[in-house]
């Protein structure tokens, strides 16, 4: 059966063009009244599964060998239609392919839908040599391809050396190769180019995340080039404006596995129909001269703009969608290697698909197979966040900046956090002033500190007054006082909901 033309599956530089299964004569399992049911048997002749329906979303699928891809109906009327001329030729006209089509989806809907992936299990990547298995442990084993398993996307390469049955271990990626210089020189930070790693990684991993990659800066600072080698690791992968995301335009989202906007513009755009892409929410989708259809999209969306993501949803739901990483590393114009997509994916695919299974892993293994919680993403990416969502939040700077932390071999009292916090914030005037009561909210909300809010122990001391009395302590670390050896503390629980900075009586 036909895969798509130039297939990534090794060194040598190709384009992916999506091709769909060709139709060819069969006997019919009934005598055929009508050039519609003569199609329909071809299309759906028993034991063959190479069409099945989604009667959910009124979307056929086709298995194409590695896994099952949507087939928009202007596919399936251009499939009906070559498939007439051959056999009903009298039939052959735009109405006869449409009407063909639509009466196998009708004959479709009695027949064994389009199988459904199991999402309580493990998480399988789908390439073009096998499907890779990876367990809760980030161990890879490889399996073959298997319709019933209900893939409904493929990662367009090839998994180099794998072997159907043993453990597949990605290699790191070569600090001299082209990728690897082009990720030392865009992201120097080991820590970003880690989280971006995962933004990347989880474009392959079934399921919606709700959670999309917001990349910004400069032009000619990589985010663009990153997205476009990722871009080719997927088999349906769509061009999307984030300011018209109405009328038609939503329909080639259909059967896509990653969504990417470019060269998005400072202002107003469609939030509130990105929120329900990415939230997981079923849409309805208009088609052009066809019913309208309800959709429920998996596709991952990375998203590249000059600027800052521009926000204006009052409910919070469009930011917590949002992981954004500025980018500012730029190369000059006439330094830039407008070839350097087509010359990794000709010498180095395995490189990168590689450098994404070990994101994967990270992944699966780290964080139970969802990208990891705010309150573990890098010092940067969380004010970047806070910047995006317009709260300006000095303690939470000065905790990222500062390093601090719980400890378990360290105290200090409260007169101790907040005199190295005014010691702080007198060297950043950048800041407005804080009252005691709000800094205390804001501190004990931090998730590096809320574990903490329980005194360890009390001490006997005096009050600014002079009187005696019992001082409580608490396991805060204060920068570099942090000791080494400090047994693993307890997970920080992550704390939900933003901090009202207008509130000048919140209780410390």
């Amino acid at each position: 059966m036909p895969t798509s033309q130039n297939p990534i599956a090794g060194p040598g530089p190709s384009a992916t063009i999506l091709a769909y299964p060709t139709l060819v004569p069969v006997v019919t399992p009934h005598l055929a009244a009508t050039p519609d049911d003569s199609f329909a048997s071809a299309a759906l002749v028993p034991g063959a599964e190479r069409y099945a329906l989604d009667p959910d979303e009124d979307v056929m699928y086709s298995w194409a060998g590695t896994h099952w891809q949507a087939v928009p109906d202007l596919v399936g009327e251009r499939q009906a239609a070559a498939w007439l001329r051959d056999h009903y030729v009298e039939k052959a006209t735009t109405g006869g392919a449409r009407n063909a089509w639509a009466f196998s989806k009708l004959i479709a809907a009695s027949a064994p839908p389009v199988p459904t992936p199991n999402r309580d299990a493990d998480v399988v990547i789908p390439t073009r040599n096998a499907y890779l298995r990876v367990g809760s442990d980030g161990r890879i084993m490889a399996e073959m391809h298997e319709r019933s398993a209900g893939i409904r996307y493929l990662v367009d390469a090839s998994a180099p050396g794998v072997c159907l049955g043993a453990e597949y271990i990605p290699t790191p990626v070569p600090a001299d190769s082209r990728f690897g210089r082009f990720l030392a020189h865009a992201q120097p930070d080991p820590e970003l180019r880690d989280f971006i790693q995962e933004q990347a990684a989880l474009t392959l991993i079934p399921g919606q995340p709700q959670m999309a990659a917001w990349w910004y800066g400069a032009k000619g600072s990589g985010k663009s080039t990153l997205a476009a080698i990722i871009r080719r690791f997927h088999y349906r992968a769509v061009a999307l404006d984030l300011k018209n995301l109405d009328g038609f335009r939503l329909e080639k989202i259909i059967g896509a596995s990653l969504v990417v906007c470019t060269e998005v513009e400072r202002g107003k755009w469609a939030e509130g129909i990105f929120k329900q892409l990415t939230g997981g929410d079923e849409v309805q989708i208009d088609r052009k001269g066809r019913p309208v259809i309800s959709y429920t999209s998996d596709g991952k969306w990375i998203i590249c703009s000059n600027l800052d993501p521009w926000i204006t949803d009052p409910t919070g739901a469009v930011q917590r969608r949002i992981a954004p990483v500025r980018w500012s590393h730029t190369v000059p114009s006439d330094q830039r290697n407008h070839r350097l997509v087509d010359e990794i994916f000709a010498h180095e695919v395995h490189i990168v698909l590689d450098w994404l299974l070990a994101g994967v892993q990270r992944i699966v293994r780290d964080y139970k197979g969802r990208f990891r919680p705010e309150n573990q993403w890098p010092a940067p990416v969380r004010r970047w966040a806070r910047e995006i969502r317009g709260a300006s939040n000095p303690v939470a700077d000065w905790i990222d900046s500062e390093r601090i932390g719980r400890s378990a071999g360290v105290l200090h009292s409260r007169r101790e956090i907040i005199e190295a916090f005014e010691e702080w914030a007198h060297n950043h005037p950048e800041h407005e002033p804080l009252s005691e009561p709000v800094f205390w909210r804001a501190f004990w909300a931090a998730g590096e500190c809320a574990g903490a809010k329980e005194p360890a122990r009390h001490e006997s001391g005096v009050t600014a007054n002079g009187k005696r009395t019992m001082i409580p302590l608490h396991r805060i670390a204060l920068g570099d006082d942090r000791r080494e050896g400090d047994p693993p503390l307890d997970p920080i629980p992550e704390i939900a909901g933003p901090v009202d900075w207008s509130d000048p009586f919140a209780s410390a």
